[in-house]
């Protein structure tokens, strides 16, 4: 029988749940968990270690889990992280065992803005529950119609969602279609009310505020968007809503039911938006609404499988992560009891190469990004991620499951005698394996060891005694048991504490054999 040799990238092309199994690319995943997804390869997601603690026993009898995650950062370099669960407002800035509430409160579920006025930087943060709180970078103040500043107008408990537009603070209000909004460059005050109850057709309530660049910078374009718990979106551009010569409604559309109130990002000009019916890009929403025009398109049947199991619960946000270009949907997915969950999905997209895959390990009710790192918070602890090569000190562990392949031939069976993946990177990891034929899963993994491997150092290496790369692992040719078949499957598991291995490809030796199917 004659042999072959075949190269097949590693799963470049991401985590596909829309294609058939019997027509997927060979580039694609049918499982991608903890693989960041590139154009040159799939590299091991980097680790978390624990940033900040607040106690369990708060209240004393009951426990709480930290629900929000806020950053405040002045334009003089003044920058703290706060987190926020049922006895009120922490500052985890320092790090390490937090002793004491910055501020008392009754629901952790915060929505903060920054903003700055002639009277200094301010954090503005509410929860529909407690007062509003404004935070100056040294104190809080819970805002009402007394404080120092005053808030009038509205009653502050009332304030669900914030956010700023053209130097104005947008306010939307409790169980209400209507927005509230504050003077220029002003975080207290009188605020003004707008009706929008005649606009929406759907009824239901102003969920979330956001803003939308069309063209990516400032200026005639940006608009202010207003979306609904029942799916119903309000564009309006201009910069005073009480006059009506720079105030105006470019449109009404309907996307569908937002996920949550943290249901948008934005990325570059565009603003993302999580929906019960997919991520959908502004840009391309407000034409049609479509499972193609949609981001989340290529892993949208595990999307919805989430969204129908959990897409009530706590702890559903979407967010950008500028660092290495992602953008996260995080998925609420277990619990243990009522309060608290042991588990959940964070489903990643690459926006460099549009590609997605899952991350599993991080147990995360609220993302944030805070002064360029990204952090999350699980039950009482604040976690910094995207950091260092282990989880808390625990191995990291990618697996994958590649599209099932003909491997190069197109009609007959073949057998899979050796294989033999290749890395990149200076690491050591124990990788396991298996094959799957015909589009079964049964195979079982079997075990392997990579052993670390050193670069050379430029200008102390000697010249023609080292390779000169230094950090591509070619690995020895293995066995793994298979039949014969036509299409093939490589399950590929990698176990590491060493920072940066990626997979580019594997090399297949096959035979050809004389029966076909």
């Amino acid at each position: 029988m004659k042999s072959t040799t075949k190269i097949v990238p590693a799963p470049v092309g991401g985590l596909n749940g829309l294609d058939s199994i019997a027509d997927m690319p060979s580039s694609d995943a049918i499982v991608l968990d903890n693989f960041w997804p590139t154009s040159a390869g799939s590299t091991v997601r980097k680790g978390w270690e624990t940033f900040a603690a607040i106690p369990t026993d708060n209240p004393p009898t009951t426990p709480h889990d930290i629900r929000s995650l806020m950053s405040y950062v002045s334009p003089t370099g003044t920058k703290k992280l706060f987190a926020g669960d049922a006895s009120g407002i922490w500052n985890v800035t320092a790090g390490g065992a937090i002793a004491a509430v910055d501020i008392a409160g009754t629901n952790g579920e915060w929505q903060s803005i920054n903003t700055s006025t002639a009277g200094g930087n301010f954090l503005l943060a509410c929860n529909g529950v407690d007062k509003t709180k404004l935070y100056d970078g040294s104190a809080w103040v819970s805002l009402d119609g007394v404080s120092t500043p005053a808030l009038t107008g509205i009653t502050s408990t009332d304030c669900v969602y914030l956010h700023v537009f053209q130097t104005r603070v947008y306010i939307a209000l409790k169980n209400s279609l209507n927005f509230a909004y504050l003077g220029v460059n002003s975080v207290a005050g009188a605020a003004s009310i707008f009706y929008l109850g005649a606009v929406f057709k759907r009824g239901g309530s102003i969920l979330c505020i956001d803003s939308w660049t069309i063209d990516g910078g400032s200026g005639l374009d940006d608009m202010i968007v207003f979306i609904t718990t029942e799916g119903e979106i309000a564009v309006y551009s201009g910069y005073d809503p009480s006059n009506a010569a720079t105030w105006s409604l470019v449109g009404v559309y309907f996307i569908g039911k937002p996920v949550s109130k943290n249901c948008t990002a934005k990325v570059g000009g565009d603003l993302v938006i999580l929906t019960t019916n997919g991520l959908y890009p502004l840009s391309k929403a407000l034409a049609t609404v479509s499972k193609e025009s949609a981001i989340s398109y290529k892993v949208q049947n595990a999307l919805q499988n989430y969204i129908d199991v959990t897409g009530t619960s706590y702890g559903w946000e979407v967010l950008y992560y500028t660092g290495p270009g992602m953008l996260l949907i995080n998925i609420p997915y277990k619990r243990n009891d009522a309060s608290n969950y042991v588990y959940s999905y964070q489903l990643v997209m690459n926006t460099t190469t549009m590609k997605w895959a899952r991350f599993t390990g991080m147990i995360a009710e609220a993302w944030c990004v805070h002064d360029g790192s990204l952090y999350f918070a699980a039950h009482n602890k604040v976690n910094k991620a995207w950091t260092g090569s282990t989880d808390n000190t625990k191995n990291i562990i990618a697996k994958a499951k590649q599209a099932f392949s003909i491997l190069g031939r197109s009609g007959g069976n073949k057998h899979i005698k050796m294989l033999r993946p290749v890395l990149v990177g200076n690491a050591s990891a124990n990788f396991s394996a298996s094959l799957d034929t015909n589009f079964n899963n049964d195979a079982k993994l079997q075990y392997t060891h990579i052993d670390s491997v050193e670069a050379a150092v430029w200008d102390v290496a000697k010249w023609n005694e080292v390779v000169w790369s230094g950090n591509t692992t070619t690995m020895d040719w293995i066995t793994l048991a298979n039949e014969p078949a036509m299409y093939f499957s490589l399950n590929f598991k990698i176990e590491t504490s060493s920072p940066g291995i990626s997979w580019v490809s594997t090399q297949y030796l096959i035979e050809n054999c004389d029966s076909v199917l």
